[in-house]
Order: structure tokens, then C-alpha cells, then sequence
């Protein structure tokens, strides 16, 4: 067993019979729910490990989030790929059953959690879930692709595509349905922020940062190949990019200032990246190969290797817990000092980046590790 590994407390969540296709925690960081092929919902109690509720669903997807303030949290299910239902994470019991004529691609909560938007193919619904009534419909010429609404949650982005361009970006008025601002353009879109102030958009030669809804580019970065893979942290403050041309080298970029903040090399053993994901703590970035690795994201160090692979992982809000699917149709979670110590060392120097994050000197970090935990 590694240091790094000896210094997490690891959990698994034993139940399903199939491999699990998606794990996310509560907004709290209490629970954890997780689907599987073998058409169940779990909610898991993180500190027991125990299953609390198992929701039968016939159907392919599942989306968890924070849908009323806490502790009262929901999470929303596909069924029978036409049926959208509302489950209260606590007693495990569905709230809401939302009818579609056609199959549902996917659902996006509001950041307050007071409305869900359910898509089906050219049309995106926003449901009121106080009364389970659909408030406004939204048309789009052709499938729409990727769908988020705004930090205040006044309004909604959304991307499709058109007869003549690759990417329509829409910004709507969440209240009144009215499309305020039309962007259109022949990259592709790969990534955008929670929030839907940033959008990554990429062609064969370049990727571009987008600020919304006036589409002016805030810096550009030169790859000369067809394919990349982008991932946005949840505030849109960094970008990690691999390349297609380099799929075991990811650079991470600043947004603000357009400065590439580390270069991510993992060994030719390890592998390609498969999996890149930022924690909520934006101090560190999560990368899947044959094994899993978070990084620091100002020096590059890789701070933990787990000799995992995965393709399902998350990350609660506070950072502190790590959930990633096991070859066996279990989930694992890990918590460790990862974060705790970072904050440590918030507190105990004040020599700070070129743009203004505190310093994280690596002498520090490994004498905090041997002498607290």
C-alpha cells in the first residue's frame, strides 16, 4: 500500500449486479446515489455504507441534484426513456411522475432547485416542481445538445444545431421563453461552464474560450488536431485539454488570463486519458487512466494515485470525498487530507502565485502529511 493510499479512509458500496453507469453525492455530501445496468437507483448513506433506498427503473439515465434547500434534497430518474420521475432522496418516494410523447435525452435542475428541464430531441420543457406543471416550452430547429442555465437561474443556454452552421448557442429568458441573444458558428461545442457563462468550442486548429451571451473570445490555444477533449472546471475558472495527438499529456489554462497553469504527463504504462474532472475545490484536478490521479493545480505534482481505473467518478461540493465505479459493479469512496491540508497551508504562508492563489510548497505538504496524518 502506497503513503498516499494509507491516508484514505475507503468505503464500498456493495449492491448493484451490474456495472454502475453514474455516482453523484448530494449537495450536502451525505448520500451518494449511483445506477446501474441492472436497472436500479441506490441511495447510499456515505458514513454507513448502507443502502437506504432502491428505486426500480426501467430505463438509461439518471441525474441527481439539489432540488430544495436543505437537508431536503430529490433526484430525478428516466424511466422507460419517456417518463420523468421526481424521487425524494429521503424517504425514497416518488414525487413527481412528468410525461414526454417522445424519449427524454436528458434533465438539468435549477440552481435553486425550484425547476427541472427535461429535453426531449428539439424541445426543452422547464417544470415548475413545486407543482409539477410545465411553465414554458422551448423549440429548437434541430437536437439540442448541451443545456444549463445560468448562475441566478434567470436564464437558460442551450446548443443546438441548424441547417447551415454546427452550433446554435441560444441565451432564454428562464421567466418568459423569449430567446434573448442567437449565436451561431461552425465549431464544435465541448465544454461549458456551470453557469453558462463560458462556453469551449473547437475546430482542427484551434480550442476557444467564449465568454455569454455576447460570444467574445477570451483567449485562444493552437492544436493541430481533429480531436480534443475538454473539461471546464465548475466555475469555468480552468480549462484541462488533452489532445487526440498526445492523449497521455493534459495542459490545464486559467480562463481569466489565458496562461497554462501546469502540463499533466502520465506514463506510457498508464495508458490514455480517458477521464478528466475538476473538484468543487478548484484546487485540484482529477485525471482516469489505467490508474486515477489527482493533481495540484498550480505546481502539476501529482498529489494521489489510487490503482483504480474507472469510468463513472464524483466528487462531493467541499472536495473532501472522491466516488469512482469498481470493475466488480461496486462504487468506492474515498475521503482523505487532501483538502484539509491544503486549507492548512492556507493558513500558514503567505507567498502566493502570479495570479494571486496562495502558494502550495511542496517541502510543506510533505511534512504536514508525515507529522498530522
Amino acid at each position: 500500500m502506497s503513503a498516499c493510499e494509507s491516508l484514505l479512509n475507503r468505503r464500498v458500496l456493495q449492491g448493484h449486479t451490474s456495472p454502475v453507469d453514474c455516482c453523484v453525492f448530494t449537495a450536502d455530501g451525505r448520500y451518494i446515489i449511483t445506477s446501474s445496468d441492472d436497472g436500479s437507483v441506490k441511495i447510499w448513506n456515505v458514513d454507513t455504507t448502507k443502502c437506504v433506498h432502491t428505486i426500480a427503473v426501467i430505463g438509461y439515465d439518471m441525474t441527481a441534484h439539489m432540488v430544495w434547500p436543505d437537508p431536503r434534497t430529490s433526484i430525478a430518474t428516466i424511466d422507460a426513456e419517456t417518463v420523468v420521475r421526481v424521487w425524494n432522496v429521503f424517504t425514497g418516494k416518488c414525487v413527481y411522475s412528468l410525461q414526454h410523447r417522445r424519449a427524454v435525452d436528458e434533465c438539468v435542475y435549477s440552481p435553486d432547485g425550484s425547476m427541472l428541464v427535461t429535453v426531449t430531441h428539439t424541445i426543452a420543457r422547464l417544470w415548475d416542481l413545486r407543482t409539477g406543471d410545465i411553465v414554458i416550452k422551448l423549440d429548437h430547429y434541430a437536437r439540442i445538445q448541451m443545456l444549463t442555465f445560468s448562475s441566478d437561474g434567470t436564464k437558460i443556454v442551450t446548443v443546438s444545431q441548424s441547417y447551415d452552421v454546427r452550433s446554435v448557442v441560444t441565451t432564454w429568458d428562464s421567466r418568459t421563453g423569449v430567446a434573448l441573444h442567437t449565436w451561431k458558428s461552425n465549431d464544435y461545442v465541448d465544454a461549458g461552464s456551470y453557469d453558462g457563462s463560458i462556453l469551449v468550442t473547437s475546430n482542427i486548429e484551434a480550442v476557444t474560450v467564449r465568454g455569454l451571451p455576447d460570444d467574445n473570445v477570451m483567449f485562444t490555444v493552437n492544436y493541430s488536431s481533429s480531436s480534443t477533449d475538454c473539461a471546464l472546471s465548475k466555475d469555468g475558472s480552468y480549462l484541462a485539454i488533452r489532445s487526440a495527438h498526445c492523449d497521455t499529456v493534459v495542459t490545464v489554462w486559467n480562463t481569466c488570463t489565458g496562461r497554462c497553469m501546469c502540463i499533466l504527463n502520465h506514463g506510457a504504462d498508464e495508458g490514455q486519458v480517458i477521464g478528466i474532472y475538476f473538484p468543487s475545490d478548484n484546487v485540484h484536478v482529477i485525471t482516469i487512466t489505467r490508474v486515477i490521479k489527482m493533481w495540484d493545480l498550480f505546481s502539476g505534482t501529482c498529489r494521489c494515485t489510487l490503482p483504480e481505473t474507472s469510468c463513472v467518478c464524483s466528487t462531493s461540493e467541499d472536495g473532501l470525498l472522491l466516488a469512482f465505479d469498481l470493475d466488480d459493479n461496486t462504487v468506492c469512496v474515498v475521503s482523505g487530507p487532501l483538502v484539509r491540508i491544503t486549507l492548512l497551508v492556507f493558513l500558514l504562508t503567505s507567498r502566493r502565485y502570479s495570479d494571486g492563489r496562495l502558494w502550495l510548497p511542496d517541502e510543506l505538504w510533505s511534512f504536514l502529511v508525515a507529522e498530522f496524518f
